[in-house]
């Protein structure tokens, strides 16, 4: 079956790092990357790798350590080489954005990025993405903020605080030590059926940084992971809080033929268009397809979509997704007739004051790197917001892009089955019981980012990604229910 470039390629040596990663770090070479790290550092990678371990162990390595060199490695000997450490370790070090170290081991950088997807914090690869997203708090809070926090929780306990971190201002091991007295719980619980003992649960941590008005960006993002985690069952009473579509709405723009020969036309794409069809329509969405259009028509139905929405004043929807299967490049997709449009531009044009209050997802499977062939001054258009519109910023809110690869890279099209990112989406949601969508996204983009292909003789992979996250909150997507005429 043929693939199709609609994720960037790995070339065989970048595939060979990854296959031996096992013999790049053990021991030793451990002990020549310890000389490369700061204290600072060291105690951010055991926070980012340890599981069950508490903070007891990991002052015990501080305190009895007689050279700071060894404070990782005598973690790891200690604990027995625990599971996955050579690869934690590696994701690691990525996050804390050690470039020497990387550089030491000969690792090129742009490949570990689009593995570990540092900037992304609803994804990880071997890391709690909640560790990930406290590793982000850890890094946003200046010392005096982090002091303040440490004091408010310190009066909020119930217990004796721990006489080791007496004089340690990390706040890494203070969050080790809130969750070791089950002030908070980072780790998740164990899942029997539909059930969980022991949630995630940071509730304390992020009112108490909500109360001293710190790092509130940071605070919905805990949430969101919180949230993320715990969702792995069905328990109805955990969805309370998620906002529930009452009407939804599915645009899907199928560009499969395009003018002239720059651009392939897209074949396999009209198998996306029916996957996603029939899961929208199961989903209890109106699906409306428009197929071929060129960019002056795509404009007008992003700049009309206001009407659509409201068609029924008393009834409107208050859920879209706006699904466009194309060709792009870097920061924008390609109508049939080449031309182009920006993600600002789409940005503008689908928020509006009146659908402000509209959750607005936009589904892009396009290539988002350089096309083969297109030389990269042909048919380039201005796309820039125009500002004197409107001047209420609240129009941009409940808006997220969900893009099938990074900015840079390309995504890949089976010509019979379609894309990866596509068949994924529709698989998630088909699974027949609800799901949040920050749950929905992280897991389409996990699955994405295992699958692995062949363009042109060299390997490739993908790694999807959410951007332009302005949803004021997290919703709940419908049971999908299959169609009679399935």
């Amino acid at each position: 079956m043929a693939l199709e470039i609609d994720a960037k390629t790995i070339h065989h040596n970048n595939l060979n790092m990854f296959e031996t990663i096992e013999e790049r770090l053990n021991i030793i070479s451990l002990k020549n990357i310890e000389e490369d790290l700061d204290i600072d550092e060291k105690i951010s990678i055991l926070f980012l790798m340890c599981n069950h371990q508490s903070v007891e162990d990991i002052i015990h390595c501080i305190n009895n350590t007689s050279d700071f060199n060894n404070i990782l490695t005598q973690f790891v000997l200690n604990h027995c080489f625990f599971e996955n450490w050579k690869h934690k370790l590696l994701e690691a070090i990525v996050l804390i954005n050690n470039k020497k170290i990387i550089k030491k081991l000969g690792i090129p950088l742009r490949p570990l990025h689009l593995l570990y997807a540092p900037n992304i914090l609803s994804y990880s690869k071997h890391i709690s993405t909640l560790k990930k997203c406290l590793y982000n708090l850890c890094e946003q809070l200046n010392e005096n903020e982090t002091n303040v926090l440490i004091a408010a929780i310190k009066k909020d306990i119930q217990t004796e605080y721990h006489s080791g971190l007496k004089n340690i201002s990390s706040l890494e091991l203070h969050i080790l030590f809130w969750h070791d007295i089950k002030y908070i719980n980072i780790l998740p619980g164990i899942h029997i059926l539909l059930f969980c003992f022991n949630d995630v649960n940071i509730k304390n941590l992020y009112e108490n940084l909500k109360k001293l008005n710190l790092a509130n960006i940071i605070c919905e993002d805990l949430k969101q992971q919180e949230s993320v985690l715990n969702n792995i069952r069905m328990v109805p009473t955990h969805f309370k809080n998620l906002y529930n579509i009452k009407k939804g709405l599915c645009i899907i723009i199928n560009e499969k033929l395009f003018l002239g020969p720059q651009y392939k036309d897209r074949y396999g794409t009209n198998f996306d268009c029916e996957n996603l069809k029939k899961t929208f329509k199961g989903l209890g969405f109106e699906v409306c397809i428009y197929n071929d259009i060129k960019r002056e028509k795509l404009i007008n139905i992003m700049e009309n979509l206001q009407d659509k929405i409201y068609e029924n004043p008393k009834d409107p929807y208050d859920c879209l997704f706006f699904c466009i299967l194309t060709h792009g490049y870097n920061g924008g997709v390609v109508a049939s007739d080449k031309g182009k449009i920006s993600f600002d531009t789409m940005n503008d044009k689908i928020c509006s004051s009146i659908l402000k209050n509209v959750i607005k997802i936009v589904i892009i499977q396009a290539c988002q790197g350089t096309v083969a062939g297109i030389p990269p001054d042909s048919f380039l258009t201005t796309d820039e917001i125009n500002e004197t519109i409107c001047s209420d910023v609240t129009r941009f809110k409940n808006f997220c892009m969900f893009k099938a690869t990074l900015g840079g890279y390309k995504a890949m099209r089976n010509e019979v089955e379609g894309t990866w990112f596509i068949q994924e989406i529709c698989r998630v949601l088909q699974k027949g019981h609800p799901i949040n969508f920050h749950a929905f996204t992280s897991e389409v983009i996990k699955s994405v980012e295992e699958k692995r292909g062949i363009h042109e003789g060299n390997p490739v992979a993908q790694l999807p990604e959410v951007c332009y996250n302005r949803l004021i909150k997290d919703f709940l997507i419908p049971s999908y229910l299959p169609q009679n005429n399935e």
